[in-house]
């Protein structure tokens, strides 16, 4: 379903199976704070968008979006990239996500087959389609000198930043901000405040590992322009 959910509408999808909270949306405490009355529209908007009967009984596509649901807020992993954040059903070769749409609270589900992601990735996300320089076949990731990590800190952040942020099933976070400066490929690790000047290939390989996309080293080499 190609629909569009509030973040009332999102809680109320959740509490048909006892959910409580959705990873990477805003607290459902954030609900009380609220007009009451938005309760009752998302309801209705359920209903509208085909989820909900007009005897408030879950339809059968409800039941897929419900059972999406349900099956992201079991994940034991998350991964962000940029607005989408991808969760990790058992025992299948299919991937869940909710996409943040535009600045007000809007949220889509989706549910994709693992095969599909490198597709999805290169139309969205500018960096993936960059072309490698000829000397990054000769290296994953390589330290900066300590004045470039000094001089990152202060500039302006550049416009095309793709963020990825891993969740792992230890609790252990990884967060990396990727960017383009002077035709090379940059990589800042948050948590260890530390800067790399990083290959194509370093950056395909992060996304196939994180999203636990299946991959031999010449195919994923082939995706680099």
């Amino acid at each position: 379903m190609k629909a569009f959910f509030s973040l009332e509408e999102m809680y109320l999808l959740a509490a048909s199976f006892g959910g409580n909270s959705i990873f990477g949306l805003p607290a459902k405490s954030v609900l009380f704070m609220r007009d009451s009355q938005r309760m009752e529209e998302g309801y209705q908007e359920l209903k509208q968008k085909g989820v909900l009967d007009e005897a408030g009984e879950v339809t059968q596509a409800g039941f897929h979006v419900i059972r999406a649901l349900e099956e992201y807020t079991q994940s034991e992993k998350y991964v962000k990239v940029q607005e989408a954040i991808f969760a990790f059903p058992t025992d299948t070769k299919e991937l869940i996500f909710i996409i943040k749409v535009g600045e007000k609270e809007s949220y889509q589900l989706h549910r994709i087959d693992k095969v599909w992601v490198p597709l999805l990735l290169v139309q969205k996300i500018a960096l993936v389609n960059r072309p490698a320089g000829e000397e990054e076949k000769n290296f994953l990731l390589r330290q900066e000198r300590m004045e470039s990590i000094l001089a990152f800190q202060h500039r302006t952040p550049p416009e095309a930043l793709l963020e990825v942020v891993i969740l792992d099933a230890s609790q252990k976070l990884t967060q990396w901000l990727i960017f383009e400066e002077n035709t090379q490929l940059l990589a800042l690790d948050a948590q260890a405040n530390v800067l790399y000047r990083a290959s194509q290939y370093w950056l395909m390989k992060l996304l196939f590992e994180a999203l636990e996309i299946p991959y031999r080293k010449e195919e994923v080499a082939q995706l680099v322009p």
